[in-house]
């Protein structure tokens, strides 16, 4: 689990500042550091600190005789309304995958140097059950300009979609509502990972994924898969695409249940959080990665990064999605929001988890005790 970063004196101070220039609490010149340091109830040496937070941010300039002048953040042009966006992620971050994790920090991060105001609310997504009651209940009560919603399902953004507020989502269910997006491309990797595992001789393939990406209907990237497996002549089935409850007991009965008769040859795992859990299952049950079974893990989560031998993944620029969210968000504060989606092609690299389909197994490989 990841460490919570608690707020300094001197950060919390900053924030409080930060708020009371957006708010326009304060125009032109700020007040003394000893007026604001008895203002906000802090030190002097806190308020400096906070001060040269907000200098190095661009938000206020040194001045005459000491005074800060209070400017406008970089990239916030004359013309331009700072914004408050709310920032409504898919899990606690503690739970995000690191490249989620990541991403929506660089984003707050970016937006905040651009002299936007950014904040997490307060629950996420999976917390509200994706209950599209108390997801409204969340919106409004949340003061917001904008949105930056995480990957959701298609209910959850064409709820988004009606709103007035202006709404950017990342993936989820996005090509099928007309919304603003920045969305991972994955769609042609995959294909190229199903010609990887024919070419080695696999047909039992299973593909582990959330049912979002099978209900109401198999979405892009699913359909790419169910596509390329037609191609080779699988029709496929309950084994090759499994519904099963999200859950350590749940995943575990069927990893159980496939490994029990006529084993996979090769598994798909989308799901970062449920990597490690099939590798312990694999090795517990002496399965040997790629020799009994090719592994393909598209978002390699960060306690997969020191195996051996090392799994194929996803490589995606995240750079690409930040620069296109902080975009729109600049577009908004000029009045002009799109609604287009832009897609980030992902790149394959193999590592060394995908082989030969085995060709004779031991009796302790063929079928799970």
């Amino acid at each position: 689990m990841r460490r919570i970063h608690k707020l300094t004196i001197t950060e919390q101070t900053a924030a409080h500042v930060r708020e009371g220039i957006r708010s326009g609490r304060w125009r032109g010149e700020l007040p003394g550091v000893l007026r604001l340091a008895q203002l906000c109830d802090v030190s002097k040496d806190s308020m400096r600190g906070a001060l040269r937070m907000l200098e190095a941010e661009g938000m206020i300039s040194a001045g005459h005789a000491g005074t800060r002048r209070i400017v406008l953040g970089k990239g916030v042009a004359a013309g331009n309304r700072p914004l408050r966006v709310a920032i409504f992620p898919h899990d606690p971050l503690m739970i995000e995958s690191r490249e989620m994790h990541d991403l929506l920090h660089d984003v707050r991060r970016e937006l905040l140097a651009a002299g936007h105001s950014a904040e997490f609310t307060p629950k996420t997504q999976s917390e509200l059950h994706h209950d599209l009651r108390r997801i409204a209940k969340l919106v409004a009560g949340t003061p917001a300009d904008a949105w930056i919603v995480g990957p959701a399902p298609r209910e959850t953004l064409e709820f988004f979609a009606a709103q007035s507020v202006p709404v950017i989502t990342i993936g989820g269910r996005c090509m099928e509502v007309t919304i603003a997006s920045v969305y991972t491309d994955t769609a042609p990797a995959y294909r190229e990972v199903l010609r990887q595992l024919f070419a080695f001789g696999h047909h039992r393939i299973v593909l582990l994924c959330p049912r979002s990406w099978r209900q109401p209907a198999p979405g892009v990237t699913l359909k790419a898969c169910l596509e390329e497996l037609a191609a080779h002549e699988i029709a496929a089935t309950e084994f090759n695409v499994p519904d099963y409850e999200p859950t350590a007991l749940g995943l575990n009965s069927l990893l159980e249940s496939l490994f029990s008769v006529t084993p996979p040859t090769a598994l798909i795992v989308v799901n970062p959080e449920e990597a490690t859990a099939v590798y312990v299952f694999l090795a517990r049950h002496g399965l040997a990665v790629p020799r009994d079974v090719s592994l393909f893990f598209p978002w390699r989560d960060v306690s997969m990064r020191l195996c051996h031998p090392p799994v194929a993944h996803l490589l995606v620029d995240g750079r690409l999605h930040v620069r296109r969210i902080v975009r729109w968000a600049s577009a908004v504060a000029r009045g002009r929001p799109d609604r287009s989606a832009i897609g980030i092609p992902a790149t394959l690299e193999l590592g060394q988890s995908l082989g030969p389909r085995p060709q004779t197994r031991s009796k302790r490989s063929r079928q799970v005790p």
